[in-house]
């Protein structure tokens, strides 16, 4: 599926792209440096054309005469063009001992535009007549592109110093020690690497690509966001995702999902990825040769949606996709609509959805359906109002009805009953009962359905089985959740979290199973420029809707890191409800359905919490 419009907002990776492609493609930049010949040191400044197609800093070689704070602002300019020559600008300013050990990765600090470039040591003498000072670079630290290339929003001001020392046969100020060196227990060398990146020229040198990894056991594709430089050519940008393709996935899809190329599978040589007009041709080799025709299956499933399907602002890489097994033809893919049916599975809970056709709402503790024609109310008790509904949940195929509300026991105490089985008369109900109150309810694709009480989760099986606690990695003792949707692929989860302050954030993570039960792991968080969220859903599989409780506002949000946008004036909204195509609004006291966020909106009648199948 194609994602929704292009964004402006940082996007967040979710994969460690190799090491050594990496280190020659990653960027380091601090804005555009004013780096004068002489004079008073200026304050380091982003000045990057916003408008301009990839706008680069033109790196100065460092000149005599220039103080250590100069040079730190031209090491930092410099860094920012370095996408070639393995940041051949960037070493004249460093000491010949540390050009070989700094080595950027794919780790790098996002930080605002302005930079305070002041002396925390001003040059003096250090040791056998060699004159030292140490700059310090503080700026207002806004997210983290981690080593395995996720995308972390923080905020804090964090402050980076570097050593110098004065080169007395050249003359120059050189950088002698930078904030990010370390040396390991027992290792030979130092290590050392730097990357500082404002927002503006995160936002304008790097664009999000889409990998796709498969669920375990299944043919569900899972998309996962990495941000590459908009400088690479096509061919290295397909060389670079394939490469990450024949990995594990890593941050936020550890342990949740998998690649479908065997281990050992392998680019046979240097060109073994080759772009001739709109057809990319992969050539694999090692333990790929040995691969069954299902494993050949799925691999070319993951390798056309990685490279001829857009993925957030940026185009498809090619137009279609040739695999090749030591030089032999294996597929000749396209992307849809003329991709085969065989392949069209993979994208199964995750293809565009169909407009609404089934929309349940509540009208007091009632349940009614629109399928066709006027409401009416659910077939069965829940249509007559014989359970204390406060929230319903359908599941993707529209087949079951499930409900929460507030019961009492015989001593008066509140408890969360869960009824499934609603919808039909000849259905069988099952209560089950939570701590209250129950706040949101969904299915997952599996037919699970995932309830928070008193802001724990629960997961619920299907039939009769008793809820099952999960447990969410990093939630500390004050937060709780919310709100929790289950995205179409299973794998994913967006949930809002309300701290012990009061604030509340929209998180994403993934789900593992193991023998000890399920939970959420490696969380991130997303949207973090929505006011006060208070309801979601997932939109697509890039995207999700949040419905923040300041000013009732809509606002989408790409789930890789980048800003939210408002996407629809209409207040008052209470409630929100998507199948990734079509949504459903409570506003009013009236419940209103949509095509698109930023559609018009058709009313249904009185009503509240609406549901829609997988929303």
């Amino acid at each position: 599926m194609a994602s929704r419009a292009a964004r402006s907002g940082g996007r967040r990776p979710g994969a460690l792209l190799a090491a050594a492609v990496l280190a020659a493609l990653a960027v380091l930049a601090a804005g555009c440096a004013t780096v004068p010949s002489s004079g008073r040191v200026q304050q380091a400044q982003n000045n990057a054309a916003q408008n301009e197609d990839y706008p680069q800093s033109i790196p100065v070689a460092p000149q005599p005469g220039w103080r250590p704070q100069q040079i730190v602002q031209g090491f930092l300019q410099a860094s920012a063009s370095g996408f070639v020559n393995d940041h051949a600008a960037a070493r004249q300013y460093l000491t010949s001992g540390l050009r070989s050990v700094w080595k950027p990765t794919w780790a790098v600090t996002v930080v605002s535009g302005n930079l305070s470039v002041i002396y925390t040591s001003r040059p003096h003498n250090i040791a056998d007549g060699t004159q030292g000072a140490q700059v310090q670079v503080t700026g207002q630290h806004l997210a983290t592109l981690t080593a395995t290339g996720q995308y972390q929003v923080s905020s804090a001001t964090t402050s980076y110093s570097f050593n110098l020392v004065l080169n007395n046969s050249s003359h120059l100020w050189q950088i002698s020690g930078l904030p990010s060196c370390s040396k390991k227990p027992h290792a030979r060398h130092w290590s050392c690497h730097l990357l500082l990146l404002t927002k503006p020229d995160f936002v304008n040198v790097y664009q999000a690509h889409d990998l796709y990894f498969a669920r375990p056991a299944s043919r569900v594709l899972v998309p996962d966001p990495v941000f590459l430089p908009q400088t690479g050519t096509p061919q290295q940008l397909a060389r670079v995702l394939v490469k990450a393709l024949l990995a594990a996935p890593r941050g936020l899809l550890t342990g949740a999902a998998v690649t479908k190329f065997p281990p050992g599978a392998r680019l046979l040589t240097r060109h073994a990825v080759t772009i001739n007009g709109s057809v990319l041709t992969v050539n694999l080799g090692g333990a790929a040769a040995r691969a069954d025709r299902s494993t050949l299956d799925a691999m070319a499933a993951q390798l056309v949606y990685t490279l001829a399907v857009p993925s957030g602002s940026a185009p498809p890489i090619a137009q279609s996709v040739v695999l090749k097994i030591n030089g032999k033809t294996q597929q000749h893919l396209y992307p849809q609509p003329y991709l085969a049916a065989s392949y069209l599975k993979w994208l199964n809970g995750w293809q565009p959805a169909p407009p609404v056709k089934l929309l349940y709402f509540l009208r007091g503790s009632r349940a009614y359906l629109q399928s066709s024609g006027a409401p009416h109310p659910v077939p069965g008790p829940a249509g007559a109002g014989h359970y204390p509904l406060s929230a319903l949940a359908a599941t993707p195929q529209g087949t079951a009805l499930a409900g929460v509300g507030t019961v009492r026991t015989r001593r008066g105490k509140a408890q969360c009953a869960v009824w499934t089985g609603l919808g039909t008369r000849s259905g069988r109900v099952v209560t089950r009962h939570l701590p209250a109150p129950c706040t949101s309810v969904g299915y997952s694709t599996d037919g699970e359905l995932w309830v928070v009480a008193n802001g724990g989760l629960y997961l619920l099986p299907a039939g009769a089985a008793a809820p099952v606690p999960v447990a969410i990695d990093g939630l500390g003792t004050p937060q709780s959740i919310t709100a929790l949707r289950v995205a179409p692929d299973g794998v994913r989860v967006a949930m809002i979290v309300r701290n012990g302050n009061g604030t509340t954030q929209v998180d994403v993570g993934s789900i593992e199973h193991a023998p000890t039960g399920p939970s959420i792991a490696q969380t991130v968080t997303v949207a973090d420029n929505v006011p006060d969220p208070g309801q979601l859903s997932w939109y697509g599989s890039d995207d999700i809707l949040v419905l923040s409780r300041s000013g009732s506002r809509l606002w989408e949000a790409p789930v890789n890191g980048g800003e939210a946008s408002q996407v629809n004036p209409e207040q008052d909204m209470t409630w929100l409800t998507s199948n990734g195509r079509s949504l459903a609004v409570a506003s009013g006291g009236d419940i209103l359905v949509s095509g698109a966020p930023n559609s018009e909106w058709s009313q249904v009648g009185p009503g509240s919490q609406p549901a829609v199948p997988g929303g």
